[in-house]
């Protein structure tokens, strides 16, 4: 796991570098000074992690104070995972689960703990808005579907141009396999086919996503690590 500063108050879960790029992109835009805020952003290097990386941070390790941001189709490893972790997910304090490590008394071990999980699951998953009470922001479909929406096609095109790869997207506008293909979705697939090009247009579409259009996961996750109050004295970290 990454390591992170001592003055470290919230651990922000990512699913992988672009998710990543975004934040710190809006952060410095907005000018908001994250290591002043004591917030780390890790990226996870996909959502399956989620157990591990809220375990290791979480109440059943670091006890640092969780959020995050995540794609809707991948909400269930979300939830299982911070269920995992001793998290409320059902709106249900954090002690109701077994914390990490821990089976509980007269239960036999990882059967009782997936146990609980499932069913603060069967309770939290009938509450869309659980997730988003813990500080976990979810993207409708994806962070690129999000961009591209607030950027808009014409502009997201314009920001592609600018930066040298303009015909690299003619090119594959041009391909038989993309024949057929929305605008958006050539946008999408230029994106993801190339290493290091996700968080490379992460940044830049955030640079250009108009003040009122900002992502509202992005917008709404930064204001809720950098704006909230300090945890009270003698409380947990």
């Amino acid at each position: 796991m990454p390591g992170v500063g001592r003055a470290s108050r919230w651990i922000v879960l990512v699913e992988g570098a672009s998710d990543r790029a975004a934040l710190l992109a809006l952060a410095a835009r907005d000018g908001r000074d994250l290591a002043a805020a004591g917030v780390e952003i890790v990226s996870m290097d996909g959502v399956t992690n989620t157990r591990a990386f809220a375990r290791h941070y979480g109440p059943g390790g670091d006890d640092l104070r969780l959020a995050g941001l995540y794609d809707a189709p991948e909400e269930e490893f979300v939830r299982r995972g911070l269920a995992a972790a001793g998290l409320p997910v059902a709106g249900r304090p954090a002690a109701g689960l077994p914390a990490a490590g821990h089976s509980g008394a007269g239960h036999s071990g990882a059967g009782h703990s997936e146990a609980r999980v499932s069913e603060a699951l069967q309770v939290g998953s009938r509450d869309p808005d659980a997730l988003a009470r813990l500080g976990f922001f979810r993207c409708t479909r994806d962070l690129e579907d999000e961009l591209i929406r607030a950027v808009g096609i014409d502009q997201v095109e314009a920001v592609i141009e600018a930066n040298g790869e303009g015909r690299s997207l003619r090119l594959l506008t041009q391909m038989p396999a993309q024949a057929g293909w929305t605008r958006e979705e050539l946008l999408r697939r230029f994106m993801t086919s190339q290493s290091g090009r996700k968080a490379r247009y992460a940044q830049l579409l955030v640079d250009a996503a108009p003040a009122d259009r900002v992502p509202a996961p992005l917008r709404d996750l930064l204001a809720w690590v950098c704006d909230a109050p300090p945890r009270e004295e003698g409380a947990a970290r």
